[in-house]
This record gives structure tokens, sequence and C-alpha cells, in this order.
């Protein structure tokens, strides 16, 4: 009878994760009961707690004065000169998305002291007729590498935001070169890490152009290090890695 009923309970608990039962069978999802007790407090911010809401950190880069249109007594609408007091305001925060086109003329100037030619310089980076200027580089890892997202939404994000038609080429060779540039602090790291007294260590496999490889990182409260190899446990940290 014992086993009976084991057998039955067995039954009832199968479900879409444990058996072949599909997951349009599962029983509907309840939320557990909580298991803390009541503390007595009201619901939010308590007495003495530091508030973390909106703060002005800047100055107003616009103003708008707020005059009434008309007289709610007499319907008078002239206020043009009647000068008002401010009795409250209230402010917006806001993003303004807009793509900055810089035009550089090259001036050629004969020197009227001793009639040599001379040209103004372009700034460094300004080396062909049209080039993507350093915010677009920086997004373009920022998207991919930071926010992680791909290649493809973040030329539809350059696209449909800032009127950008960015080819997948070309972001990446904005993240190559930012990897040419980061390779110094790179270089560092590691030994940032092997002086640490407590150091943080994790694997994880991680599918790169169809194989599996091994995502290792290591991290302490300054720095984090990640690579990739093909091979997880010491094989995979052994020097000239990080450890």
């Amino acid at each position: 009878m014992t086993q009976k009923i084991a057998d039955l309970e067995a039954r009832l608990n199968l479900n879409s994760k444990n058996s072949s039962t599909p997951p349009s069978k599962d029983p509907i999802w309840k939320r557990p009961k909580s298991q803390r007790k009541r503390s007595g407090k009201k619901p939010g911010g308590q007495t003495g707690h530091k508030g973390h809401g909106l703060k002005i950190t800047q100055q107003p880069d616009q103003t708008i004065t707020l005059k009434p249109q008309i007289c709610k007594q007499c319907n008078n609408t002239n206020f043009a000169d009647t000068n008002g007091a401010i009795i409250d305001c209230r402010y917006k925060i806001d993003i303004k998305i807009q793509t900055n086109l810089t035009r550089y003329e090259q001036t050629q100037i004969v020197c009227p002291n001793c009639q040599t030619t001379n040209l103004g310089q372009y700034p460094k980076g300004i080396t062909s007729r049209i080039q993507y200027g350093e915010g677009i580089r920086a997004m373009s890892v920022l998207l991919t590498h930071y926010a992680m997202v791909g290649y493809d939404k973040t030329q539809k994000i350059f696209e449909d935001v800032f009127n950008i038609a960015l080819s997948r080429g070309t972001i990446v060779n904005h993240v190559c070169e930012f990897a040419q540039k980061g390779e110094m602090v790179l270089n560092e790291i590691p030994a940032m890490l092997k002086d640490a007294s407590v150091l943080n260590s994790d694997e994880t496999g991680v599918g790169v152009e169809g194989d599996m490889v091994w995502l290792h990182t290591a991290s302490n409260s300054l720095a984090t290090y990640v690579t990739v190899h093909p091979k997880r446990g010491r094989v995979g940290i052994r020097p000239p890695r990080y450890l």
C-alpha cells in the first residue's frame, strides 16, 4: 500500500521538466506564500531614511516662462506687458539625440611677407573625405560589448535613432580599433589580479562559431579579466592567461 501511494504521488508530480509531459499540461504556477513575518512598519521609506529621488544637478539649458493666456474673471487677454511673480516651478529631464556633421575647410594662404603658400592642417584623425567621429566609434563598442547588443541590432539602432547607415564591417573595425588601444591596459590587469589577497574566479561554456569553448573570468574589487580558451580548468588559465 505504501509503495502504491508513493507511485500515485510521483505521477501527480510529473511535469514537463521531469517527464515527457508537454509544457501545456503543466499545472498553473502559483506564487509561493511568503515566509517573511510582518515587521509592523508601514510600506515605503521609513522615517530617517535617506532618499534617492530625482535631483537637479545642473543649471537648466532652457527656461520657459508660463503666463496665463486669459483672465479667468473678465476674459482679458492683454498680459504681454504685465509682470507677474513666479510662484512655482517644475523640471523635465530629457535627452537630445542629434547627429552632428562637421565640415572642415582647408584654407590656402599666400604669405604676404615671403609669398610662400601655406595650407591649414586638418585635425588628427581627419584622414579621408568622410569618416566617423569618436562618438560613433565609442557607441559602436558600447552597444556591442557593454550592452551586449548584436551587430545587426546595433546597425538598426544607428539607422533608426541617428539616421546613420553604419555597415557591419565598420562596426567590427571600431571594435578592433578599441581592442588595440586597450591592449596596454589589458596587459596590466593580470598583474593586479595576481597580487590580490582575494580573487573571484569562474568559468562557463559558451558557443563560438558553432564550437563549445570556455569563458574564464577573474576579478577583484578593482578589475575584471575575461579570456576564452578551448579548455577548462587549469589548462585554460595557466600563463600566459591570467594565473
